[in-house]
């Protein structure tokens, strides 16, 4: 069963709370994986003076490659004698990586390449805690604001009865064992090769939006806009709160290719111009069982996409700018 008008309307609420995001955290540490190595190529950051990558930083030597819907990524790079770390097939045609003068040269060249653009920085957008003691619950602001507890499908009574819906959230990811969240899987796409086993939020970004979005309706913490949805938690930024664009674009990818799943997806992200990303959520939102919510904020700057490819419904705040 599908409830778009009250999760529109929750995901309007959830990004009209959303501030303008910092473009790094204080104390930022690049780290690629388990070794804390910073990914080849990646800004890095100097903890000790809150200096990091900011949202729209290049990665440098890294690229975006768009291709024309009837070419096949994997061929088309065999061909160049490349090995794409990274392969899009459901939102979008392409792949991404490292990529050489000369490999660019020749890409530049080949008819089926739509674009080639750099890779760049993502950063979560930092949100206001409500706070609340975990004896009781709390409706949260933006939760009130929307009158999500006098919804008739919400039935906010503090009385657990979980809404039917699946829907998924592309972030830091969430806390798994979460007392007040229905969390039921997740993947992750993580620095250079776009993968990662662990979804969980070591960050603590999600863990939160998640309890804006679903939280249970009981008798701790807050209440979401729907109560007890199915939770996806879709990592796409790291423990420091930062990722690629390339990768968003995989965790875009994964949620458009099951979309026989999830029904709903949320994403509140700050980066600079980024056009495939743009056109990787305008595929997606066009899927006819998908409803998204999004917002931009990136500290003024926007994402950038072509007029033809504004094509997202039900966008919240959606900034992506027409050119």
């Amino acid at each position: 069963m599908r409830y778009a008008g009250l999760f529109l309307l929750g995901l309007l609420a959830l990004a009209a709370m959303l501030p303008a995001a910092q473009a790094a955290r204080d104390g930022v540490e690049a780290g690629d994986g388990p070794s804390g190595r910073a990914p080849v190529g990646t800004p890095t950051a100097e903890a000790d003076h809150g200096k990091g990558p900011r949202a729209g930083d290049i990665i440098p030597g890294r690229y975006i490659v768009r291709l024309r819907d009837q070419a096949s990524p994997k061929a088309l790079a065999a061909r160049h004698g490349l090995r794409p770390q990274v392969v899009y097939g459901a939102a979008l045609k392409g792949f991404a990586g490292h990529l050489s003068d000369r490999a660019l040269q020749g890409l530049r060249a080949d008819p089926n390449v739509i674009s080639i653009e750099p890779d760049t920085i993502v950063t979560a957008n930092d949100l206001p805690h409500t706070q609340s003691p975990w004896d009781q619950q709390v409706l949260p602001t933006g939760v009130d604001r929307i009158d999500a507890d006098l919804d008739v499908t919400a039935k906010i009574d503090g009385v657990d009865d979980p809404l039917d819906v699946d829907i998924a959230i592309l972030d830091t990811g969430i806390q798994p064992d979460h007392p007040d969240l229905r969390v039921v899987g997740g993947a992750t796409f993580l620095w250079s090769s776009c993968d990662g086993e662990s979804w969980a939020d070591d960050y603590g970004h999600v863990t939160h939006v998640a309890g804006t979005v679903a939280a249970l309706d009981n008798n701790i913490g807050v209440v979401g806009v729907a109560p007890g949805a199915r939770l996806w938690a879709i990592k796409v930024l790291g423990p420091a709160g930062w990722g690629y664009a390339s990768c968003v674009i995989a965790g875009i990818d994964w949620v458009t290719a099951n979309a026989d799943t999830v029904e709903v997806v949320n994403m509140s992200l700050g980066g600079g111009d980024n056009p495939s990303m743009c056109d990787a959520i305008a595929t997606s939102a066009f899927c006819p069982k998908l409803l998204w919510g999004l917002l931009f904020p990136a500290l003024g700057t926007s994402l950038h996409v072509p007029s033809s490819r504004h094509r997202v419904k039900y966008a919240a705040l959606f900034r992506c700018t027409t050119g």
